[in-house]
């Protein structure tokens, strides 16, 4: 695969324990929130950061993005619980869409409409393939990769930090970044050819939508110290030997990650310059698939109601 052929070789074996991505936090007048659960998102608190012309249409993409989110944290929790390496991806995914989702509630995009379409059509890509694999073991042939190398890790080593210490850190970075090879070579440059068509309908421009695209790269800064914490402490809770916990802090090591950081924006920047050039993206004609999202909305719908945040109000 194009990406972990990109890393494997191009990191060397310095990098082998580097898994997830640095922490730079920004001025302390202006910290990355990161949510303790999939509860600390209000859909409907969150129109405010939106123009007021689309806040009816935003709080229906708002409400099902929480729906994604609770779904997301459903495959955190089985990590939590379980430790599967077919569930670290969507847990480190959930991290992703909480701080995202956080961060237009308080108003840091330009364009919140947009970047919303954008999270929904690269969610559905996931969670489709999720579902399918699931249910018949099979997937978009990219996907089917990233799923055969985490069953396979699964069924070698029975979860993660339960084989061998030293094979901990390389069967976590090649089932992740099978995973972000799945969902950033091939899933985002169709993503954002769909939401350019969307947004070209209100006269947007991909180039104008790039500033919000780039503003990620903070998203993913925070959510690595999260997600980073998360494995650490899954780790932790079944071992105490010391071998094995040294092997873990090799995770968050800061010059290796920071390697791993600088390639996977390099992977997102040349899938926005795929999309934006007109070119055949990976996955050819086939349109990018879509969830049950009358579904994923009442998921939403419900959270508010249990917020008692007014999902009933208008949004106006």
């Amino acid at each position: 695969m194009k990406a972990l052929a990109t890393f494997d070789q191009g990191l060397g074996d310095a990098a082998g324990s580097a898994v997830l991505f640095p922490w730079r936090s920004r001025s302390s007048s202006c910290p990355v929130h990161v949510p303790a659960d999939s509860g600390d998102f209000c859909a409907c608190m969150a129109t405010r950061a939106l123009p007021a012309a689309d806040r009816q249409a935003g709080l229906k993409l708002l409400h099902t993005m929480v729906g994604a989110l609770h779904e997301l944290g459903r495959y955190r929790a089985d990590f939590d619980s379980r430790r599967r390496y077919i569930d670290l991806f969507p847990m480190v995914y959930w991290h992703t869409t909480s701080i995202e989702l956080r961060r237009l509630a308080e108003g840091e995009f330009v364009y919140p409409l947009e970047k919303l379409r954008q999270l929904l059509i690269f969610y559905d890509a996931y969670k489709v393939n999720r579902d399918r694999w699931d249910a018949t073991a099979t997937a978009e042939g990219h996907w089917q990769r990233h799923f055969l190398a985490a069953a396979a890790a699964d069924l070698e080593f029975g979860g993660v930090a339960r084989g061998r210490a030293l094979e901990t850190p390389a069967a976590i970075k090649h089932v992740l970044m099978s995973g972000f090879s799945a969902h950033i070579d091939y899933d985002l440059p169709r993503t954002l050819r769909q939401s350019f068509r969307l947004s070209n309908g209100q006269t947007l421009a991909s180039f104008e939508l790039r500033r919000d695209f780039l503003s990620t790269a903070v998203t993913l800064r925070a959510a690595s110290k999260s997600a980073s914490n998360q494995v650490t402490k899954a780790v932790r809770r079944i071992s105490s030997w010391g071998p094995l916990l040294r092997v873990v802090a090799s995770l968050l090591a800061p010059q290796t990650i920071e390697q791993l950081y600088s390639a996977v924006i390099k992977m997102r920047n040349d899938a926005w310059t795929l999309a934006a050039s007109g070119a055949p993206v990976p996955t050819g004609s086939v349109p990018s698939p879509v969830s049950d999202h009358s579904q994923l909305e009442h998921q939403g719908v419900v959270a508010c109601g249990r917020r008692r945040c007014g999902s009933n109000q208008s949004p106006i």
